[in-house]
């Protein structure tokens, strides 16, 4: 690569200053003259710039194309990163800088370098979740054999947030809590809708009729009865209203939540 030397310097006293300038346009034009003879320059045309090629060979471009070390990668309009090799890039995929959180939030690239944020399919927290068909459930543990659809409570000799059918007797019948979300053994963690939506199990020989008010039964634990209208007494048992009506006797049916 050529070497520019450093210009002349000369003392205004000896040669006058006309003469030092003139020197000046001398040196000058042997630098231009120097750069000219490398390949690949051209200094006639003004709106080209020295850049260095894949070699580190010096050679000139056309402002227009030539490129800052560095920003090559970029693209119109997107985030900017720089990747492995500090060189600065565009941000493709927005997703590898704002991820989702499992089951809370999900994050999903569009593919132009944004993403779109949106809930999860059933929200879920520690304790508490949103279920994809619109209910509000606890987190409690089953107490027994559980089948999605049951009317749990909490029995009063039994332990701190264990989900057990609510009896066909005793005072745990007028004490329904929620309904199972999904088939649970002993021990296991269940999910239990509170409020909202929920399916719900009528019992065996009931066929569930949109509307009716939906209560504790007192022929199969966990299940429910039903009735276009009922009693004073039998306001403690209710667990809500048949969103709509069944497929057959016993079958899983919507049912809103709500206790009285």
């Amino acid at each position: 690569m050529a070497v520019i030397p450093d210009p002349p310097v000369y003392e205004l006293g000896k040669l006058g200053a006309s003469k030092v300038f003139i020197s000046w346009l001398v040196w000058l034009k042997n630098q231009v003259l120097q750069l000219s003879t490398l390949s690949g320059f051209s200094v006639t045309n003004t709106d080209r710039v020295i850049v260095s090629d894949a070699t580190g060979t010096l050679t000139t471009a056309s402002t227009t194309t030539a490129q800052v070390e560095g920003l090559s990668g970029l693209t119109a309009t997107r985030l900017v990163q720089s990747d492995s090799s500090s060189v600065l890039d565009s941000v493709s995929d927005l997703t590898s800088w704002v991820a989702g959180t499992a089951n809370q939030i999900t994050s999903t690239s569009d593919g132009d370098g944004t993403l779109t944020l949106a809930l999860a399919a059933a929200p879920t927290l520690a304790n508490i979740m949103l279920t994809s068909i619109g209910g509000v459930a606890i987190k409690m543990t089953a107490g027994e054999t559980l089948s999605k659809g049951n009317v749990v409570c909490l029995l009063q000799a039994g332990s701190a947030g264990v989900a057990a059918k609510v009896p066909t007797t005793g005072n745990e019948l007028d004490m329904p809590v929620g309904v199972v979300n999904s088939d649970a053994s002993v021990n296991d963690a269940v999910w239990v809708t509170v409020a909202g939506i929920a399916e719900a199990l009528p019992e065996s020989w009931i066929t569930a009729a949109i509307g009716d008010v939906a209560y504790c039964a007192t022929n199969e634990a966990g299940r429910l009865l039903q009735a276009a209208g009922i009693g004073t007494a039998q306001h403690w048992r209710e667990v809500g209203h048949w969103w709509a009506g069944g497929s057959g006797n016993g079958a899983l049916t919507k049912i809103i939540v709500h206790f009285n």
